[in-house]
C-alpha cells in the first residue's frame, strides 16, 4: 500500500515537472532562402496544447501550412512527446535582405506560451537554382506553345482576312496571370470576335495530343500596301510541374511556377488595288455586292419630303468604303443620309447589308429627274472592277411654291424645320400707331421683386435639405447591402447548385465565382468591377479572420479560375467545391 502511494507520488511530481519545463520554440530549415525557393517555419511545443495563433505572414505566400505532425521518444525509460505545426512559405516580392517573423502563441495546461522571433535572409538565386529553373522553364517551352495563325499571307488593300492566337498545353496550367505583350495592328484596321469562355478542346498539334484555348480573334483589313507585320502577343501563366529535388514523398513534389509564353509575329504581303481601269466613283469597296434603290414617291407637294434608299449588300468590307455621290438637281435640297447596318463577322470576312436613306425636298414645282447612282467595287475572284447602277427616277411636284425669277433673292433652307415655317417666316410691317399705357407701380421693392430675390435662396436651402437626407439615405443604403449581402449569396448559391444539378460545370463555376465576388463587394461596399483579391485578404486580416477560412477562399476561387483552362472535375468534386463555398460564407459572415 505504501509503495504504491509513492508511485502516484513520484508520477504526479514527473507530470508536474514536465508541465513548468514545457517549451514553444520557433525554427526555419534555413536561414538564407534563395528568392525562387520556399523554406519552411516550423513550432515545436514539447507536450499538448491549443488555440495556436501565427504570427503575421502578410509578407509571405503561404504554400501549406499549417501542417501538424506529432512524436514520442522515450529515452532511459522516459518518455516525451512534442506536436509540431509547420508551414511551407515564399516571399511575396522580390526584395533581398532581412525579414523578422515575430512570436507565435498557443495555450498549454497551464499557461499561454509564447514562441521566440525568428528572422530569415532573402539572398540571389545560386546557380544551382538558375540551372534548375532554366531546365524547368525548357520543359514548358516544350509543353506550352502560343500560336499565332493567319487565314491569308497574301492579299489586297481592302480585303479581309482573320488573324487568331491559340494556346496549346499538354501540362496543369492554373489560369493566366498577366498579358505582357498586347499585338497591335499598325496599318489594320480591326474587329474583334468575340469569343465563348471556357471553350477548352482537345486537339491534336504537332503529331501530339494538346488542350487547345482561343484566347483572341480578330478580323483585319489592310489599309495600304506593301510588307504589313501582324505582331506577337505576350502572356504570363501559372503552371504546375514537378520538382526537381529529391524526395521521399510517395506522390512526388509538385510546385507553382510562372512562365511567359510568347507567339511568333507573321508578315503579310499587301497588294495595291491595280490602277487600270479604275472607275471614277470607286469608293473603296472589296468583296462581291449588290445594288438596290427605292424612292418613297415619284409625285409629291413642293417642300414634300421624299425618301431615297440605296441597299448594298454582299460580303467585303461593308463597314470601310464611303458614301455612294448623289447627283440631285439643285432645287432640291438634301439632308446628309442615315445609314443602317446589318453586318456579321464570321471567319471569310463580313456578310450583311448597308442601308443610306436620303431626305430630298423640293423647293418648287415641275418635274426633276433624278439621275442614276453609281456604284463600283473591286472583285476578288475576277480581279477587276465590277460596276453597278440604280434606275433613274422622275419626281414630279405640284404646289404654289413656283420658281424665283434670277434677279429675286434666294432664300436658302438649312433643315427640315424650315419647311414647316414658310409663309409665316416674314410678318408685315404694321401701319397703326403704338399704343403706350402709363405704370403707376415700380418693379423695386414690388412683390414680384422680393419674390425673385427669396425664391432662389429658399430653394438653395430646400436643395441642401435634400442632399443630406440624400446622403443619409445612402449610407443607410450601403449599411442595408452589407446586412443583406448574406441573404444574396444564397441565391446565387442556389443557381450555382441548379448548374450542379444539371452537370454543367462551366456555368456552375461562372455562378459559384460570381456569389463569392458579389458578396464581398455588396460586404465591403466597394463596386463589384473594382473588388480585388487583395482588398478582400485585407479586409478578412482586418476582422482577424483565421488563416484557415482565408486560405480555403483562396483555394475555392484558384478552382473557378483552373476551370478556364484545365479538365473538368467530377460530379463529387463539383458537389464538395459547392458544399465548403457555402460553409466559409456561413463562418465568414459570423465574424465579419
Amino acid at each position: 500500500m505504501l509503495h504504491n502511494f509513492w508511485n502516484i507520488f513520484l508520477l504526479l511530481f514527473i507530470l508536474v515537472s514536465n508541465g513548468w519545463a514545457q517549451q514553444f520554440t520557433a525554427s526555419v530549415d534555413k536561414t538564407k532562402v534563395p528568392l525562387n525557393q520556399h523554406f519552411t517555419l516550423s513550432y515545436k511545443i514539447d507536450g499538448a496544447g491549443n488555440s495556436f495563433s501565427p504570427p503575421n505572414l502578410s509578407a509571405f505566400q503561404v504554400l501549406s501550412g499549417p501542417n501538424q505532425s506529432s512524436s514520442m521518444t522515450m529515452v532511459n525509460g522516459k518518455v516525451s512527446q512534442s506536436i509540431t505545426l509547420s508551414y511551407k512559405l515564399k516571399s511575396r516580392t522580390n526584395k533581398l535582405g532581412k525579414v523578422s517573423i515575430g512570436p507565435a502563441s498557443i495555450q498549454s495546461a497551464s499557461k499561454q506560451l509564447k514562441s521566440n522571433a525568428v528572422t530569415i535572409e532573402f539572398v540571389k538565386a545560386s546557380q544551382q537554382n538558375t540551372a534548375e529553373q532554366n531546365d524547368i522553364s525548357a520543359q514548358l517551352d516544350k509543353n506550352i506553345h502560343l500560336v499565332l495563325s493567319v487565314s491569308k499571307s497574301e492579299l489586297f488593300v481592302g480585303e479581309q482576312m482573320v488573324a487568331s492566337y491559340k494556346l496549346y498545353f499538354n501540362t496543369d496550367i492554373n489560369g493566366i496571370t498577366d498579358h505582357v505583350k498586347n499585338p497591335s495592328f499598325n496599318s489594320f484596321w480591326t474587329q474583334d470576335f468575340e469569343l465563348k469562355e471556357n471553350d477548352v478542346k482537345q486537339v491534336n498539334y504537332k503529331g501530339q495530343a494538346y488542350y487547345m484555348v482561343e484566347l483572341k480573334k480578330v478580323l483585319l483589313t489592310p489599309q495600304k500596301a506593301g510588307e504589313l507585320k501582324i505582331e506577337s502577343m505576350g502572356i504570363e501563366l501559372q503552371a504546375r510541374v514537378r520538382s526537381a529535388r529529391r524526395n521521399f514523398s510517395f506522390f512526388g513534389s509538385f510546385r507553382n511556377v510562372r512562365h511567359k509564353v510568347y507567339s511568333r509575329s507573321k508578315k503579310i504581303n499587301v497588294k495595291p488595288l491595280p490602277s487600270k481601269n479604275k472607275p471614277v466613283n470607286f469608293n473603296g469597296a472589296v468583296g462581291a455586292f449588290s445594288l438596290e434603290s427605292s424612292l418613297s414617291k415619284t409625285e409629291a407637294e413642293a417642300n414634300e419630303a421624299i425618301s431615297l434608299k440605296i441597299t448594298v449588300k454582299g460580303k467585303g468590307n461593308l463597314k470601310l468604303f464611303d458614301t455612294p455621290q448623289l447627283n440631285i438637281p439643285p432645287d432640291i435640297e438634301t439632308y446628309e443620309p442615315k445609314i443602317t447596318e446589318k453586318i456579321t463577322a464570321s471567319s471569310s470576312g463580313n456578310t450583311g447589308s448597308k442601308v443610306f436613306e436620303y431626305v430630298l425636298i423640293p423647293r418648287y414645282a415641275g418635274e426633276y429627274k433624278i439621275p442614276s447612282i453609281r456604284f463600283s467595287y473591286f472583285d476578288l475572284d475576277k480581279k477587276s472592277y465590277i460596276p453597278l447602277s440604280s434606275p433613274d427616277y422622275l419626281l414630279k411636284i405640284s404646289g404654289e411654291a413656283k420658281r424665283q425669277d434670277a434677279g429675286q433673292q434666294q432664300i436658302g433652307y438649312s433643315n427640315k424645320d424650315d419647311v414647316t415655317l414658310l409663309g409665316e417666316d416674314v410678318l408685315f410691317i404694321k401701319t397703326s400707331s403704338a399704343t403706350f399705357k402709363v405704370i403707376d407701380q415700380y418693379y423695386f421693392k414690388s412683390v414680384l421683386f422680393y419674390s425673385l430675390v427669396l425664391v432662389p435662396l429658399l430653394g438653395l436651402i430646400i436643395a441642401l435639405f435634400l442632399m443630406r437626407k440624400y446622403s443619409s439615405m445612402h449610407q443607410d443604403l450601403a449599411l442595408m447591402n452589407r446586412r443583406k449581402a448574406s441573404m444574396r449569396s444564397k441565391k446565387r448559391l442556389s443557381v450555382a447548385k441548379l448548374h450542379l444539378d444539371k452537370q454543367e460545370t462551366a456555368a456552375f463555376y461562372e455562378a459559384l465565382s460570381k456569389a463569392i465576388w458579389s458578396y464581398f463587394s455588396e460586404k465591403m461596399n466597394i463596386p463589384y468591377s473594382e473588388i480585388s483579391r487583395d482588398k478582400i485578404e485585407d479586409l478578412l486580416i482586418e476582422k482577424e479572420i483565421e488563416l484557415s477560412l482565408r486560405q480555403t477562399l483562396s483555394s475555392i476561387l484558384e478552382q473557378c479560375e483552373i476551370a478556364r483552362f484545365a479538365a473538368v472535375s467530377s460530379q463529387s468534386d463539383l458537389s464538395e467545391i459547392y458544399e465548403n463555398t457555402a460553409n466559409l460564407l456561413t463562418k465568414i459572415d459570423a465574424k465579419i
